[in-house]
C-alpha cells in the first residue's frame, strides 16, 4: 500500500518523507477496517457519524 500511496502523491507533486507514507498507509488501512464493520453493522448502528480528527482520541 505505501508503493500505491507514493505513486498517487508523486503524480500530485506532493512530497511525503517515508514516514508520514507509513503513516498514511496506516489510516488507510484502518480506514478500510472501519468500513467493513460499518458495511456489517445491523441498520440500526449506521446513524452514528464518525469524524478524523488529527489531534487524537476525543471523548465526549
Amino acid at each position: 500500500m505505501s508503493k500505491v500511496i507514493e505513486t498517487i502523491l508523486s503524480a500530485k507533486s506532493v512530497q511525503a518523507s517515508k514516514e508520514e507514507i507509513q503513516a498514511l498507509a496506516h489510516q488507510w488501512e484502518a480506514i478500510q477496517q472501519l468500513k467493513q464493520s460499518f458495511q456489517q453493522a445491523e441498520l440500526d448502528d449506521r446513524d452514528i457519524a464518525m469524524t478524523h480528527d488529527l489531534r487524537g482520541v476525543y471523548h465526549d
